[in-house]
């Protein structure tokens, strides 16, 4: 407090004179009316860009929940989408076990790798999720990799740009059924192995999952054909696919999950003993 009134007194002719000089403004604006009204104007146009100012800041910070609510909602229209589509391909007198098949939870990505031989990235969902080990991971693009490792609240996924994850896959133009690999080399290609040499392969040709498994349905995209290459002596093109999703920019995904996967593997363990 003693450290204040000195300050005031010895600022004191200071404060005085911008005193006079706020006074002296405002009785020009009073009692002119042109300054009054410039004045009312430049006031409400300084009001308005704070306003303004303060109504972006809190919508820039308010972006990840909007982000996070926004990914719930897709994650229910998939799982929706999906079920349907299961339901008009695959079922003539549906249940609702069987509508209720396909699932899927978003997530949000909070590590990741692209630039290694063996690439893995980490999202914000575990166990206490209804996550687990070999669900598969997508985006609003195409395929991403499959959970790996888990805990209960985080887990780390395979990425598609890792040298021993292949993907059951098909040329969606005929259901030629192929695997997808990453060959380690560039983010944005992967390579398609055992498409017999005698197929007729072009570039534009669409790859997607072929559902051969319970990781993901079958239709997601993976990418599009851009390059393929007819080696002597060899039983099977070589195919290079530009991925459709950008791993370089992962922020939101889903996982997806078969929730017939037990009852599949029981059977096929009964087949295949």
């Amino acid at each position: 407090m003693r450290g204040l009134l000195q300050f005031i007194y010895r600022y004191r002719v200071l404060e005085f004179f911008i005193f006079l000089e706020v006074i002296c403004v405002w009785l020009i604006v009073q009692n002119n009316r042109y300054h009054n009204v410039d004045f009312l104007s430049s006031s409400n146009a300084a009001v308005s860009g704070v306003n303004q100012f303060t109504s972006n800041t809190e919508r820039y910070f308010e972006l990840d929940q909007i982000n996070n609510e926004l990914a719930k909602e897709n994650a229910k229209l998939r799982s929706e989408l999906a079920r349907y589509v299961y339901n008009n391909n695959y079922l003539s007198n549906s249940n609702d076990s069987l509508l209720n098949r396909y699932l899927v939870t978003s997530a949000k990505v909070i590590k990741n790798n692209v630039n290694k031989a063996d690439n893995y990235f980490t999202i914000d969902k575990g166990e206490n999720h209804g996550l687990s080990q070999g669900m598969g991971v997508i985006n609003s693009d195409g395929v991403l990799g499959q959970v790996k490792n888990i805990t209960n609240n985080f887990s780390t996924v395979t990425s598609l740009l890792h040298s021993d994850l292949m993907i059951s896959s098909m040329l969606k133009k005929n259901n030629t059924f192929c695997s997808v690999q990453w060959d380690g080399i560039d983010p944005q290609y992967t390579k398609v192995r055992y498409l017999p040499r005698h197929l007729n392969v072009i570039i534009g040709d669409t790859v997607v999952t072929s559902g051969f498994n319970s990781v993901y349905p079958e239709g997601i995209m993976i990418g599009i054909v851009s390059e393929v290459d007819l080696r002597e002596n060899e039983s099977f093109l070589d195919v290079t696919v530009k991925l459709a999703a950008n791993f370089r920019t992962l922020d939101y995904v889903y996982v997806t999950y078969d929730s017939m996967v037990q009852e599949l593997d029981s059977l096929h363990n009964l087949t295949n003993p």
